[in-house]
């Protein structure tokens, strides 16, 4: 395997076997967790995505699952609501639950990252309010931060006909919590079990834009399964290929003084064949943009974190039959 492939891997894929369209019960998922974390490709493995309200039935296999070194990572999915009131006091109510999650299991388990929905009113009609500093959306994140202030805090606009216009008001209020949780960023939704719920090449290159100007990290969740774009027949349109979007996120990152517009990031996002990519122990490169591997390190640590999979077998059967892994 190329070095610049294993750095834009490394650490890269989240299990989320509890969802779509997996959707295995807790115990196969915790099961294949802890076997992912032994195998040879464990390198490219991220931390266990499960749900606040669930974190209770994971702690029956404690006993069993989490005294094999190092701690089992989570990324703890919280928040959610119609409103600012709901989503409020849904919050923390998580936190509660993840506090008490980690007091019971110690230095045995990790919480490396909080996944927050934000209210569901932020991508409808609803005003921006509350994410002015002090406001009560500011407010909400800043104290649950304070439970896990070394995680990262990814945070989700939920689907909605004005998730475009929410996307510059809160990725520049994300940006201003960085004194709270250096580790703020933002969660995209790449796809789902319909066509309407994989975003557009064009959205998704205006989220990367959006994330570099703020100097926010990103995350990917959901429709990833596969390393090239393609039209698939199980949701009836093009999956978005995980290696389109992260080799956009580290071009995106990689030009400091002439950065990638939307359009030359979509070109890379749209791309349907893996001979536009090409792994060096170097660099990396699509087409006639390339990046050095130092870079692709520095961006994937800071900057392009991770995307959700509920598979961690087929990416890596995927890169197998191209002859990548």
């Amino acid at each position: 395997m190329k070095s610049s492939l294993r750095a834009l891997l490394t650490n890269a894929i989240d299990y989320a076997g509890l969802f779509p369209p997996a959707k295995l019960p807790l115990e196969p998922a915790l099961r294949n967790y802890a076997a992912y974390r032994q195998c040879d490709d464990a390198w490219m493995l991220g931390p266990f995505v499960v749900p606040a309200a669930q974190l209770d039935d994971v702690s029956r296999f404690a006993d069993e699952l989490f005294g094999v070194t190092p701690p089992f990572r989570f990324s703890v999915l919280m928040g959610g609501g119609d409103d600012d009131h709901a989503f409020e006091g849904k919050l923390a109510a998580d936190v509660a639950l993840a506090t008490e999650f980690v007091r019971r299991h110690g230095p045995l388990v990790l919480i490396d990252a909080v996944e927050l929905r934000l209210p569901e009113r932020l991508s409808k009609d609803a005003p921006q309010s509350g994410l002015e500093a002090g406001g009560r959306l500011d407010r909400s994140l800043r104290t649950a931060i304070e439970a896990f202030p070394r995680a990262a805090w990814f945070c989700e606009i939920p689907p909605g006909p004005a998730w475009d216009a929410a996307l510059p008001p809160v990725t520049a209020w994300l940006a201003r919590t960085r004194d709270a949780c250096p580790r703020c960023g933002f969660k995209l939704r790449t796809g789902g079990l319909t066509p309407d719920a994989f975003p557009s090449t064009d959205r998704i290159a205006r989220a990367l834009l959006a994330c570099r100007e703020n100097g926010l990290a990103i995350k990917f969740t959901a429709g990833l399964h596969h390393p090239i774009r393609a039209l698939r027949a199980e949701v009836r349109t093009h999956m978005h290929g995980f290696l389109n979007v992260f080799v956009a996120g580290v071009l995106a990152h990689a030009f400091a003084v002439d950065p990638l517009r939307v359009e030359e990031l979509v070109a890379v996002l749209e791309s349907e064949d893996p001979r536009d990519f090409e792994f060096q122990d170097e660099t990396l490169a699509f087409r006639q943009q390339s990046a050095a591997l130092a870079d692709i390190r520095d961006i994937r640590a800071r900057d392009v974190i991770s995307f959700g999979s509920c598979s961690f077998d087929e990416p890596r059967d995927d890169l197998r039959a191209l002859e990548w892994l």
